[in-house]
């Protein structure tokens, strides 16, 4: 599943995942569409909102960081 997907179903804009994550809606929205890449940080706050979402699917799509 991707994060948009995850954040689609937890019923999310890009701005109020950005507001649970503390970031922009503009980094969501690039993180989305594969032009910003993730640390592990981030992948686990991404995780702990989106509880639908995995490491292994966000590390498929290749947004986080080695």
């Amino acid at each position: 599943m991707n994060i948009k997907t995850a954040r689609k179903i937890e019923g999310f804009t890009q701005q109020e995942l950005a507001d649970q994550l503390g970031c922009t809606a503009a980094h969501i929205c690039g993180i989305e569409k594969g032009k910003h890449s993730i640390s592990l940080h981030m992948a686990i706050k991404l995780m702990q909102v989106l509880p639908h979402l995995k490491l292994e699917d966000m590390m498929q799509e290749n947004h986080y960081e080695n």
